[in-house]
């Protein structure tokens, strides 16, 4: 978190180990540069002069989701691993995220850094019209709200330039019959400085903003550089250069370990890129009905429809039954795994307080009617309070419980192992969020 203005202050976080501190510190730097916590006030004030307006709400709700998503682009053009940044942010994501205003973190609700992440690994250009909303629709209640009603004479109400905050966007994504053209270009000026290093590594720390753009085309940049490696056009530093994109964008679809080449072309011929394993979706094996109607509905709240294997992991608190409809509260932690080879890689997820409304039929069966999610920052809590009513004790059990799910870790790695076994697969281990490998069956 960054706070003050004259003497600012980064509070970093306990629980983190040195590599993700330095992600979060950088993270936090580029609020600090960029003047963000100035203008975090800024909206801070409209909003206690206008607070009865909805409006203003909504405003500040979108500058502060935009904030952090430019903040994040502008870390990334520092840090050079986008996968440990992100497994950061999915880490933020399962702390309890208290909203503060005038402040800037790098947590702004499990909902939004699934948002974010998404954004890093498909290297989408970020969204300029949301803000572009946001900052006019500022300007104008401030035009319209700071006027005189004497002499209506609007007073001035300091904008900011929605093209200048996304000076740092994600660059133009060329097509693929230019993909060729557009690698050739910016391996060039990575290969242009150091001469005088011979280290591969050295030129593409010189190089980082052409690095990423070459990162950014993504699979169609990867069957380009592999097709050099085929025709033999790849050696010398192009060649460790082109060698390292390629294992960074295929991430754990790499089969060759870690310096078991001894070069370039060594590492292509023994590459053979793991494909995702399709598995059999998760089956929940639990009789208790409750569990059973949580299950269904949050696994078809959570589904990514992908690929991916989905998994969820409920707490259930209690329930409530008026007439004909049931109310479940409960907490659930979602995420979703890829399984390449014998390794399986946890994707995005959350830890998300929901009320869970089925209907009773005359037959005694339930259908699904509603599943209300709690919200973010500083609506957490009441949502929660809202949504349990009339059972305050339930309320205050969900809060108490958000500050330590230790159980739902528990509970997700039983049902992932069950869902392995389900798919009658041995051997496979978990690949966590800090690159540790953990056996599962």
């Amino acid at each position: 978190m960054l706070k003050g203005i004259f003497k600012p202050e980064i509070i970093l976080p306990g629980g983190y180990t040195e590599a993700e501190l330095k992600s979060v510190f950088i993270h936090e730097l580029m609020h600090l540069k960029h003047g963000d916590v100035p203008l975090s006030m800024l909206c801070t004030l409209l909003l206690c002069i206008y607070w009865y307006n909805p409006l203003m709400w909504l405003c500040l709700f979108v500058v502060r989701q935009d904030m952090e998503l430019l903040c994040d682009f502008r870390a990334l053009g520092v840090l050079q691993n986008r996968k440990e940044y992100a497994l950061v942010l999915l880490k933020t994501a399962l702390r309890k995220n208290k909203f503060i205003f005038a402040t800037t973190s790098m947590q702004n609700g499990e909902k939004e850094i699934s948002r974010r992440i998404k954004y890093i690994a498909h290297f989408k250009r970020p969204k300029a019209l949301w803000s572009a909303i946001a900052i006019m629709a500022i300007v104008a209640v401030g035009a319209l709200c700071l006027t005189n009603p004497l002499d209506n004479t609007p007073k001035e109400v300091k904008g900011y330039n929605a093209e200048t905050l996304y000076k740092h966007e994600t660059k133009y994504v060329p097509e693929e019959s230019d993909i060729a053209a557009e690698v050739e270009k910016h391996l060039q000026i990575i290969m242009s400085s150091p001469k005088e290093d011979s280290n591969p590594l050295s030129y593409i720390e010189h190089h980082q903003n052409e690095y990423h753009t070459i990162l950014k085309m993504g699979d169609n940049a990867l069957n380009y550089m592999l097709s050099q490696f085929a025709e033999g056009k790849a050696d010398g530093l192009k060649a460790h250069i082109m060698m390292s994109l390629c294992k960074d964008i295929l991430g754990d679809r790499n089969n060759v370990t870690e310096g078991g080449y001894s070069s370039p072309m060594e590492w292509y011929q023994k590459l053979t890129p793991y494909t995702a394993v399709k598995l059999s979706e998760f089956k929940p094996q639990t009789e208790d009905e409750i569990e059973q109607l949580v299950y269904s509905a949050a696994l078809k709240k959570y589904s990514s429809n992908t690929s991916s294997l989905d998994v969820v992991a409920p707490h259930i608190f209690d329930t409530y039954e008026k007439g004909n409809t049931l109310k479940i509260f409960a907490t659930v932690y979602y995420s979703s795994f890829n399984l390449y080879g014998s390794s399986l890689s946890q994707g995005s997820g959350g830890v998300v307080p929901a009320a869970i409304v089925y209907t009773k039929n005359s037959n005694g069966t339930y259908t699904f009617k509603e599943y209300i999610e709690a919200k973010d920052g500083a609506y957490f809590q009441k949502s929660i309070e809202e949504f349990c009513a009339p059972k305050a004790d339930v309320a205050k059990a969900i809060m108490k419980h958000y500050g330590n799910y230790s159980d739902l870790m528990e509970l997700m790695k039983k049902n992932v192992i069950e869902c392995l076994k389900q798919n009658n697969l041995t051997g496979i281990s978990l690949k966590n969020h800090n690159g540790e490998i953990t056996p599962l069956t």
